[in-house]
């Protein structure tokens, strides 16, 4: 099994709901991030954890680093071994100095640990085959300025080669305008991937039912990365509830006014959605 050390670079606010975030685990070699959703209690915790912060009461993570000293054992890294539906499967191994176990942990507590004690994270090639994306994947929304349909025709890439020459030759008004359009880009191409993911869910859920139908095969329809569906929709259920509201909204036009204002609950929750 061959592992690959990755490094927690950053947590960004995911598109999904405003109370999930996206830690950035960052392996060097292939340049590639591996992205796990948080929710906002796990965001904090990491982050105390790596700025070695205690609470009043020991979180998990105090506690295990606790235990380990009170029975003079050592944490010697941290492996993600697998990814399967929208779940990251973690284990720490830990010492006596005499032999190592392997001990099973959810994703956060073990990240968590590992930045607390300053051990090292690895994952699997298995995990980065899986999830692994290029960082330009992750973009935040941009309303600066308009692209041409001539830089749409080249790739963000060749867009990013031409602005580091721009910033080389210190023109920065031209940089910076090159900037707003590539974020602007990169914005249309999240939003792309996102339609393409309902659609195709939409497509196999109709086709073989919502429990028949799993994220690789509605990734593997809409040509992305299965990664991108925890990204926009936080998990599955997430996407489910995102095609419940397309297929809301296109059928909404075609409700008579009277009939919308007689059965306010079909529109206005989730349960009603789902009748």
């Amino acid at each position: 099994m061959e592992l690959l050390e990755v490094q927690a670079t950053e947590i960004i606010q995911s598109n999904s709901t405003n109370n999930t975030y996206v830690l950035m685990l960052y392996e060097s070699h292939s340049k590639q991030n591996i992205p796990i959703m948080i929710g906002e209690y796990e965001t904090q915790v990491i982050l105390m954890a790596r700025e070695r912060v205690r609470a009043k009461r020991p979180l998990t993570h105090d506690l295990l680093c606790d235990i380990m000293e009170a029975f003079s054992l050592t944490a010697i890294k941290v492996v993600i071994e697998k990814f399967n539906e929208g779940v990251f499967y973690s284990n720490i191994f830990i010492s006596d100095g005499i032999s190592t176990q392997k001990i099973d942990s959810r994703t956060s507590d073990a990240i968590a640990l590992a930045l607390a004690l300053r051990i090292p994270i690895y994952a699997t090639q298995a995990v980065l085959n899986e999830v692994g994306i290029s960082e330009d994947t992750f973009i935040h929304d941009s309303d600066d300025g308009m692209i041409d349909q001539a830089n749409k025709k080249l790739s963000i890439e060749e867009l990013e080669q031409q602005l580091k020459i721009l910033e080389h030759n210190e023109e920065y008004e031209k940089a910076a305008e090159l900037l707003n359009k590539i974020n602007k880009l990169k914005s249309e191409n999240a939003e792309n991937n996102r339609q393409a993911l309902i659609l195709a869910a939409g497509e196999l859920f109709a086709k073989n039912g919502v429990s028949g139908t799993n994220v690789r095969s509605i990734a593997a329809k809409a040509g992305v990365n299965v990664a991108l569906i925890n990204y926009h929709f936080g998990n599955k259920d997430g996407l489910v509830n995102a095609v419940i509201d397309f297929v809301l909204d296109s059928y909404r036009h075609y409700m008579p006014n009277e009939f919308i204002r007689k059965h306010p609950e079909l529109w206005e929750t989730r349960a009603g959605q789902r009748r």
